[in-house]
């Protein structure tokens, strides 16, 4: 690893896909690019990755979980996840505060050179940073999500909302990584600057379907789209779908929450379960369009749209809140009628798909590469560089 004028320490979000995939590829590209890179609470599925190659991964772990007398040793061995509850009805974290801080404490006195920290969700902040924000050269809240997404309660969701606005009041900067997170953040800024940093994805992956295998899967398209689905999709969409194109399957790969009884009535809608990348894309390359059904009102992920392009998938999707910034390398429809006539088009005739080079070009230029020197780029502006 080569010299570095920085210390990361990246305090990733609890086991949530979409996050932790934003967080985890700025840690390895951070590291990559030679900074020492300190990576807190990834998910066990990304154990093999980040172990090799970030500097410093930490799970913090119960202190029931440690034998006493190698207590030093266990410090600085890998540990299983324990992840925060708030978001399961209760407020108290599950990591054991006392053993995180110890670690802390003495990896902090480790470190010469300046710190920043980038904090992916507020808990981080009920308990565990207050102490620390005077050794931290900069402060930056990456602001992944609204609060309220995933807070069960009113409780919990007020809860979480002092911690932002606590946050906010303290951080150096604020990154969103949609046109709506900024306009939304810059209402909040206090003294911190707000900087848009989008999500991004994989270089184009190359499809490794045969010419017979497409011929095939044509008289049995698979209309295919990644991710949650919850109140961010537009469910009765997907049901005309299926109604639609009866002799397709209309795929979803990830965490169904709500719906799924309403989705099981079509039996040509398959609900796949959330998998590791490599598996992901491997399931994606069957696709013969890729779809983002997104409720008008509701802010999509961007994350999805990069991993269907990457592929060299022709997309369509609803006209969401950050569409437009898609609008050279997606079908933008702006009704259901729409939505399903477009998709008709793209499986019916390839003189309606939009240019594979417009689709690299874009891929090339919005790479997690590109997007973790504009994160450095920022926190050396929050220093004054």
């Amino acid at each position: 690893m080569s010299d570095s004028n920085r210390t990361y320490i990246i305090f990733s979000p609890q086991d949530w896909n979409s996050q932790h995939s934003r967080s985890r590829a700025f840690a390895i590209e951070l590291s990559k690019m030679g900074e020492q890179t300190i990576y807190v609470n990834p998910p066990s599925s990304f154990a093999n990755v980040l172990r090799e190659t970030i500097s410093t991964v930490v799970y913090p772990v119960r202190r029931e979980n440690i034998r006493f007398n190698y207590f030093s040793k266990f410090l600085n061995i890998w540990s299983p996840p324990i992840l925060p509850t708030f978001y399961r009805g209760s407020l108290t974290p599950g990591f054991d505060r006392w053993l995180f801080k110890k670690w802390f404490d003495r990896k902090m006195s480790e470190i010469t050179k300046p710190i920043i920290a980038i904090i992916a969700m507020p808990f981080w902040w009920d308990g565990y940073l207050n102490d620390y924000v005077k050794d931290f050269s900069a402060t930056v809240f990456d602001y992944q999500d609204s609060i309220g997404t995933y807070a069960r309660s009113d409780r919990i969701h007020q809860r979480m909302s002092e911690l932002v606005t606590e946050l906010l009041s303290h951080v150096s900067g604020i990154i969103a990584h949609t046109e709506s997170n900024y306009r939304n953040l810059l209402m909040y800024r206090k003294p911190s600057k707000v900087c848009l940093i989008r999500n991004a994805g994989n270089d184009i992956i190359a499809r490794r379907l045969t010419s017979s295998d497409n011929r095939k899967q044509l008289d049995h398209p698979v209309i295919g789209t990644v991710g949650r689905i919850s109140n961010n999709i537009d469910v009765p969409l997907l049901l005309k779908l299926a109604d639609r194109f009866p002799a397709s399957s209309i795929v979803n790969i990830g965490t169904v929450s709500k719906n799924a009884h309403a989705l099981r009535t079509k039996k040509n809608i398959v609900l796949m379960p959330p998998m590791l990348q490599d598996e992901l894309h491997s399931n994606i390359n069957h696709f013969n369009v890729g779809i983002l059904p997104y409720n008008l009102n509701i802010e999509g992920s961007p994350l999805r749209v990069y991993d269907l392009l990457s592929e060299l998938l022709q997309v369509v999707s609803t006209k969401f809140a950050d569409a437009e910034y898609f609008r050279d390398v997606i079908h933008i429809a702006e009704s259901h009628e729409e939505f399903l006539a477009k998709t008709a088009d793209v499986l019916s005739d390839k003189r309606n798909w939009l240019a594979a080079e417009t689709i690299k070009d874009f891929v090339s230029h919005n790479t997690w590469k590109m997007r973790a020197e504009e994160l450095t780029f920022f926190c050396e502006s929050l220093l004054g560089h």
